[in-house]
């Protein structure tokens, strides 16, 4: 008995302790107000200064009326001016430019019109107008800029001028369209482009000059013997007239 009573009276009992919040939640958007005290002491601590901005109209507040933009104050991209460098060997090497603007296309049917152009030896490009600017300002392709406006242009290089292939072509890219070009060094508009196509190339109209001439020397020949052709052929016929009789 006395065991069992000095058990009960030793043994440590752990107390267990739950958090509970009193009178629900705290609103945090609409919290409760300090106490009066309190709330004196914090408007007295309160830091305030004068707004410059006070009574000032928006106009006077913007920074940008007396400052002037200087061209020069942008940081010099040393990677546009190499693509500009690059882009000017394609117009000079080229002996036909032409420049388009593209509808609404996506990246695998970009991809198709830049193999139809490339299996014929020519370079579709997409070029920005800060990298143009660069590549043709001060030399005689400057005017092009002018009418390269939005980054929806594009411009195709082409060795040769083989405007009638690239016409062909054209058919097949609905979502391109044909604005101007330099032909053998001169700015065309489309419908010009169009006539020039229609224009044999130069072997076609060598062979037709070469058979003109053949032609024309041809007729000579046989004008300048026709009299003797005729008297001849009156000759024979007065022979067999006199040996029949």
């Amino acid at each position: 008995m006395a065991f069992i009573s000095r058990r009960a009276l030793l043994e440590t009992v752990t107390p267990v302790f739950q958090c509970k919040r009193f009178r629900g939640k705290i609103n945090v958007q609409k919290p409760k107000p300090p106490h009066f005290v309190k709330a004196t002491y914090l408007s007295l601590a309160k830091p305030w200064f004068i707004n410059p901005k006070k009574d000032k109209a928006p106009i006077e507040l913007c920074n940008l009326l007396n400052h002037k933009y200087d061209k020069h104050e942008e940081e010099e991209n040393m990677y546009a001016k190499l693509l500009g460098r690059e882009l000017y060997k394609d117009f000079a090497n080229s002996k036909m430019i032409l420049f388009y603007h593209h509808n609404s296309i996506k990246s695998d049917e970009f991809y198709k019109y830049f193999a139809l152009f490339k299996r014929q030896n020519m370079d579709l490009k997409k070029i920005g107008k800060q990298v143009l600017t660069l590549a043709v300002t001060g030399t005689r392709f400057e005017p092009v800029l002018d009418f390269y406006l939005t980054a929806n242009n594009m411009i195709l290089f082409s060795p040769e001028p083989a405007i009638d292939t690239v016409l062909k072509i054209n058919k097949k890219c609905p979502r391109l369209v044909l604005l101007t070009g330099i032909y053998e060094n001169q700015l065309l508009s489309k419908d010009d482009l169009e006539k020039y196509s229609k224009i044999p190339n130069i072997q076609a109209a060598q062979a037709e000059l070469v058979q003109t001439m053949n032609a024309l020397g041809s007729k000579l020949v046989t004008d300048l013997n026709a009299h003797q052709t005729n008297l001849v052929g009156n000759l024979e016929s007065r022979i067999k007239q006199l040996e029949e009789e």
